[in-house]
């Protein structure tokens, strides 16, 4: 038995907001996510997957006529989606101290879902009545934070920081597939040792006989003609993260 602190140092790593918000972005089942434990975990769940789809009842397992079987989820409550995402942002706006805590939590609501945030049936709708009228010089702040966030730029329907969830897991997706071609990493497996080898012929040898097929096989795959000496520097790993990176618009080290 471990101590309290341990256990819920524990439970504080297994919250949605340890997990990197690629993989909480390509995870197609929620139920194979840890559910978020407070506001904080569940604003970020919504920032990045774009649903509150933690909502939803476990799937029905069925049989298949071949045999198998597989899992089947209910269609998806949009009414008591849209009301779960307005009560996270409420709750967050109202556990914000200051106005510049408000003014993020405004700019957030508006980057990620805009158009709930002039639903007239939403929490919102009665404030932003009161600071337009008002138009205090904190209520402008306020006002100002909901147009940065509706303006804020994007990549076509999904905020910055959703895109890059979705474009680092399509890199990894991307990477473990290439780590499972089996002809690819043969060509480097037999170039790595020849090279590796005391022998100066030997070396001479796999350089002219194993490079070659090795550079055209990562060209065909990627469409990126690598060199010898960026092979040698990066190995095969670094050379396939360079190209992801920058088909993707990602860091490097972010793909590891």
């Amino acid at each position: 038995m471990g101590s309290r602190k341990g256990r819920e140092r524990t439970r504080a790593r297994q919250t949605v907001t340890a997990i990197p918000a690629w993989r909480l972005h390509a995870e197609l089942c929620p139920s194979k996510l840890p559910k978020p434990r407070n506001n904080a975990a569940k604003l970020r769940w919504v920032e990045v997957r774009g649903r509150p789809d933690y909502l939803d009842p476990v799937g029905e397992e069925i049989n298949l006529k071949n045999g198998r079987t597989a899992i089947v989820h209910p269609p998806p409550d949009l009414p008591a989606y849209r009301t779960e995402i307005r009560t996270i942002y409420q709750r967050a706006f109202a556990a914000a101290r200051t106005v510049r805590e408000q003014a993020k939590v405004l700019q957030r609501f508006g980057e990620h879902f805009p158009h709930l945030v002039f639903d007239p049936e939403g929490w919102l709708w009665p404030y932003y009545q009161t600071w337009r009228s008002g138009y205090e010089a904190d209520d402008e702040k306020l006002l100002r934070a909901l147009a940065r966030g509706a303006i804020r730029k994007g990549a076509g329907w999904q905020p910055r920081g959703r895109d890059k969830a979705w474009r680092l897991a399509q890199g990894k997706k991307w990477l473990a597939r290439s780590g499972e071609n089996k002809k690819l990493q043969r060509l480097y497996q037999e170039y790595l040792e020849g090279i590796r080898s005391r022998d100066a012929g030997v070396r001479k040898a796999t350089v002219e006989r194993c490079l070659p097929p090795l550079l055209r096989v990562i060209e065909e795959q990627t469409g990126y003609r690598a060199t010898p000496e960026e092979l040698d520097s990066k190995k095969l790993n670094g050379v396939l993260r360079k190209v992801v990176a920058k088909r993707l618009g990602v860091r490097e080290r972010d793909l590891h």
